[in-house]
């Protein structure tokens, strides 16, 4: 399978693999830059990292005719955001923080169908490590370090003291540990112990799920193969290790687990608490099937004063999003998406380690956009559209659904 989603892309020498590291993780790393030296305007640093990765793949990407479902979308929204930027019902500063955070990041769909998947997938963990090491040191129950001191107090400020998160807040973070929870299942195993603690330390249920989902392909590629003993072993691993960290943390610290416990309780509650907002994306569409305009109705809307729209807000929730913002060409991308990756339950074969691998990282996004508008997490939906742009190679490639012929 790697040959499929990996034909005429670029293979990393070990300089470029450095450059994208560094890039990546500075990338990853400004929104803690901005809060410590308490200069938003760092935050677009993130723009010329973009471009030169452009820059760097422009050569390699090659557009094929499966891809003209991405290609009308992004069209689509770059129309609709020039023409309703000069509507009067539109908020200019949600507008351009739509742009800045929802469509910049689709650049992520050429990465993916430019650089060799396994290269990539290391690099990500590696930075998702960082990440997760931070986060524990960040933790105020795990009294690492003081939230009186003034680093710790900027780069936790406005997050949950309940919640782990390293530089972005716990939303992002839980995504990215979700990310990296999986990545690491199947490819390196030795970072997993870091994954799991940061996952359920992010308290963020839909990651949860997702990393879930992600588990059970793993086990799932493992019965296929008949590694059953490896199975057992590597669920009994999880097991002894999730319990005996529970246990010393109870009996070594003062950490209380209770709020963790109760988001495990109320995942049943779940939809519920967003019900709500669900039905604001569908009177949105009905009014507006076009879509409002990006920036609009999502968590720029609902959380920023300077952005507060005049549509009804979805920020938990990126189906809804997409549809309010997208309007119906929003709908029949994300259609399309959800559409082929069911269809690959039955036709895909699961024996492929690198096919579960990705298969997993798309189902575990796509849980995750039910309660969470994780495409416009920082960074992380920048991950969401590679992981997008090598899922659609490797289902346009394969549209027969057979992945033993050689392209």
């Amino acid at each position: 399978m790697e040959e499929q989603i990996s034909a005429n892309k670029k293979d990393f020498d070990v300089k470029r693999k450095r450059i994208y590291f560094y890039l990546l993780l500075l990338y990853s790393l400004l929104p803690g830059i901005y809060k410590i030296l308490d200069n938003q305007a760092i935050m677009l640093g993130s723009i010329p990292i973009l471009l030169w990765v452009v820059f760097d793949i422009r050569h390699e990407v090659k557009l094929y005719r499966y891809d003209s479902f991405f290609l009308f979308f992004l069209s689509y929204i770059l129309l609709q955001s020039f023409f309703l930027f000069f509507s009067p019902f539109t908020n200019k500063i949600g507008m351009a923080m739509g742009i800045y955070m929802n469509i910049f990041p689709m650049i992520g769909y050429f990465v993916g169908k430019s650089i060799k998947y396994e290269n990539l997938l290391k690099i990500l963990l590696k930075i998702i490590l960082i990440h997760c090491i931070l986060g524990v040191i960040l933790y105020p129950p795990f009294r690492i370090t003081n939230l009186y001191m003034p680093i710790v107090s900027a780069l936790k400020e406005g997050v949950a003291i309940s919640r782990m998160s390293s530089v972005s807040g716990s939303l992002g973070f839980g995504n990215l540990l979700m990310i990296g929870f999986i990545i690491s299942i199947f490819i390196n195993k030795k970072y997993l112990p870091f994954m799991i603690i940061g996952l359920f330390f992010s308290s963020q249920r839909s990651a949860w799920l997702g990393g879930i989902f992600g588990l059970l392909l793993y086990f799932i590629y493992l019965f296929r193969n008949k590694k059953i003993t490896s199975l057992l072993l590597t669920f009994c691993i999880i097991a002894v290790f999730c319990i005996s960290t529970v246990i010393i943390i109870e009996r070594n610290s003062q950490i209380d687990l209770s709020y963790s416990i109760s988001r495990i309780e109320s995942i049943k509650d779940a939809t519920d608490e967003r019900i709500n907002q669900w039905e604001n994306g569908v009177s949105n569409f009905v009014k507006y099937p076009i879509g409002v305009g990006v920036g609009q109705a999502g968590q720029f809307a609902a959380r920023y004063d300077s952005a507060e729209s005049n549509f009804k807000v979805i920020p938990d929730g990126d189906y809804f999003r997409s549809l309010s913002e997208y309007g119906f060409v929003g709908g029949l991308f994300f259609l399309y998406i959800i559409t082929t990756f069911i269809f690959s339950f039955f036709f895909l074969p699961f024996k492929d380690k690198d096919f579960i691998t990705l298969f997993a990282l798309m189902g575990g996004q796509l849980i995750q956009m039910i309660g969470s508008n994780i495409s416009e997490f920082y960074f992380t939906n920048f991950i969401f559209w590679i992981i997008i742009g090598y899922y659609c190679t490797l289902i346009g490639k394969k549209y027969t659904f057979n992945l033993n012929k050689t392209t």
